[in-house]
């Protein structure tokens, strides 16, 4: 089942957790084999390159085994996954009698946000379920999330007077050394601030934080650099905060997953990306104060511009 891969489109992932970080998932059938299920998420195939957004599939490498006694010669009667990456489920094919070599997923999934990087982090892709059947093993689901790099299971930045808090959880680790916070001012030239340690090895969920207390005015931009025991490392989603004061156009809070509250004088227009104009002052009441509510529960996740007069600020909503 191995398949070629083009290599036009293929975005390698130079961040992901080295294979000795990996456990691999074992299963014992009761006909005295075991089968050992290695998968490392290796790269983003992107079909549908931008700029209307861009379809992809993760490519994985792969090393399933057979010891024991009684291997199926015919290998086993079902093995295959289902990868989770945000509101996507892609499908998964496996080798179902065993070897090495690459597989990608096949759900052709779509990504509206061309601002997104084409990673395995950025793309939310957290959960990893097997499906497996054969001799002497019944059919069965099984978790193999913790084969992904650690599983942020969120990340979030918000304003505490004149400070950031920025608070993150995981599902997962596997030979986590520490966090590495990072700070940028315009998404691209990042500072290291400071080490949180982890937890190293764990199966159970684990909650960190850490208070940003030098902040400037402006957009303002965190990640974190998810270090393991070996120095491999990768990076986890991007998320942001605003201290925007300029022209009296305030913006709270910055992600927002329902409402954003907007203090302005002026009109007030929420845009896409492609500058289509998505909500405005005449779609919400405005109160006394020049403070506007938008609802933005029913918009899809993704980055929106907030245009007040000649000022214009960046939103994102989750």
């Amino acid at each position: 089942m191995k398949r070629i891969i083009p290599f036009l489109f293929l975005f390698l992932l130079g961040f992901l957790p080295s294979l000795s970080a990996q456990n691999a998932i074992e299963v014992t059938s009761t006909d005295g084999y075991t089968i050992s299920i290695l998968l490392t998420p290796v790269g983003v195939q992107v079909n549908t390159p931008c700029p209307n957004g861009y379809n992809y599939d993760i490519v994985f490498d792969y090393d399933i085994s057979f010891t024991g006694n009684n291997i199926p010669a015919g290998g086993l009667y079902t093995l295959q996954g289902n990868l989770g990456c945000g509101t996507s489920t892609l499908f998964l094919p496996l080798d179902n009698g065993g070897g090495t070599g690459q597989t990608s997923t096949t759900g052709n999934a779509y990504q509206s946000n061309c601002s997104v990087p084409a990673t395995v982090d950025d793309l939310l892709c957290a959960e990893l379920i097997l499906n497996i059947n054969g001799p002497g093993i019944a059919s069965q689901q099984i978790d193999a999330s913790s084969l992904l790099p650690v599983d942020f299971i969120a990340f979030v930045a918000r304003n505490e007077g004149k400070a950031v808090q920025l608070d993150w959880s995981t599902a997962t680790e596997i030979g986590s050394d520490y966090f590495e916070v990072q700070r940028a001012q315009n998404d691209t030239d990042w500072e290291s601030l400071d080490r949180v340690y982890s937890a190293g090895d764990s199966n159970e969920p684990q909650a960190y934080s850490f208070l940003d207390e030098e902040v400037v005015a402006g957009d303002v931009y965190y990640r974190l650099k998810q270090v393991d025991l070996d120095g491999s490392f990768m990076y986890s989603p991007v998320v942001s905060t605003s201290f925007n004061t300029i022209s009296g156009f305030e913006v709270f809070p910055n992600p927002a997953t329902d409402w954003v509250s907007v203090t302005s004088s002026e009109k007030v227009e929420l845009l896409d990306l492609t500058g289509r104009m998505v909500l405005s002052t005449t779609d919400v009441v405005r109160s006394g104060d020049n403070r506007i509510n938008f609802h933005v529960a029913e918009l899809p996740a993704g980055i929106y511009l907030l245009r007040s007069g000649s000022d214009t600020k960046r939103l994102i909503v989750r």
